[in-house]
């Protein structure tokens, strides 16, 4: 089960515009299609009105599955764009009902901001909401906007100029993917400590009248790495790793500074080597994770909280840089 984005629907805009107040769109296996004998189309109201396609690189698992008399369905969806000159996009959240969605074995949150009930599937990575509704979550939401990388082509190209085989490469980009989510993942843990116990640890350092840092507390590579970030940011009136919410909208946000009740300013912290900027199918071309960001400061606005300012703080070659990210309007939380 997951979200994803219907392709096609850029030569079915009428339809779509005219789709308010459907509840339900179906699956339709097509392994007659002269193109692609594993395309999934998408319908609404019947079989008459398609919306789009199942992407290429989902659609054959998918399509298997139906032609195998399996239940698989589209248990909700979202529009997107529609809005000054933009075409409309659809994302859908396929349920397959081998998965045996049980809510007692989902985790189930409490929002730090925002109201209800909110239950986790750490597996697939997915919320939903009291009633077992999927939610959008920040990530979901911006992955959805942006056109999904596919490194075949490229580690294709590396093949021919080195030798090296294409497979071998794709693996060689996950593995290293993989390293910077594993170190992206303790420096949130080893943030986030030190937010919620630096004053308990500076009683501690000062009692045994030594410097209060955080190698002091954690490996001597990572706690650079966090002294370093604390040096160029202030820690007063700082809250880590709060899940936000706003109706089927949700999402941690890494830090928030208070500078009162209802202002703040938040941080997201990335491991990456270079920050680009990326087309969005309905916001332009931005800086990634722009999107993601102002998702968030949406539904703090939505909560009555306002954001004075919103940066990315990326860690790349041993230092830290502080990239302030501008505003964007998001239209689809209402």
């Amino acid at each position: 089960m997951a979200w994803t984005k219907l392709a096609g629907t850029s030569f079915r805009q009428d339809v779509i515009d005219a789709m308010e107040g459907i509840e339900t769109l179906y699956l339709v296996a097509e392994p007659e299609n002269e193109y692609d004998p594993n395309a999934v189309a998408v319908y609404e109201d019947g079989e008459d009105k398609q919306v789009g396609y199942i992407r290429k690189q989902e659609a054959e698992e998918i399509s298997k599955k139906i032609l195998n008399g399996e239940r698989v369905e589209i248990i909700d969806y979202t529009i997107t764009g529609g809005i000054e000159d933009k075409n409309y996009g659809i994302n859908v959240f396929i349920k397959d009902y081998e998965d045996n969605l049980n809510q007692n074995e989902l985790k189930k949150l409490i929002p730090d901001i925002g109201t209800g009930y909110i239950y986790f599937d750490e597996k697939e990575h997915v919320y939903f909401d009291e009633n077992m509704r999927p939610m959008i979550s920040g990530s979901r939401f911006e992955s959805s906007q942006i056109p999904e990388f596919n490194p075949e082509f490229p580690a294709k190209a590396l093949e021919k100029s080195t030798g090296v085989d294409a497979d071998k490469i794709q693996r060689f980009w996950k593995k290293n993917g993989d390293f910077s989510s594993q170190l992206g993942t303790l420096i949130h843990e080893a943030n986030e400590f030190w937010i919620k116990n630096h004053k308990d640890l500076e009683i501690i350092d000062t009692t045994r009248d030594r410097e209060h840092t955080a190698k002091n507390w954690m490996p001597e590579i990572l706690g650079e790495i966090v002294d370093e970030y604390w040096n160029e940011v202030d820690i007063k009136n700082t809250k880590a790793e709060l899940l936000i919410r706003y109706k089927g909208f949700c999402g941690y946000v890494d830090q928030l500074q208070f500078l009162d009740d209802k202002t703040a300013i938040m941080r997201d912290y990335k491991i990456i080597k270079e920050h680009k900027r990326v087309k969005t199918q309905d916001y332009g071309t931005l800086d990634k994770y722009t999107l993601q960001q102002n998702f968030y400061r949406t539904i703090l606005a939505k909560n009555g909280i306002n954001l004075k300012e919103m940066y990315l703080d990326i860690y790349s070659n041993n230092q830290w840089q502080h990239k302030k990210l501008g505003r964007v309007e998001i239209n689809e939380i209402e």
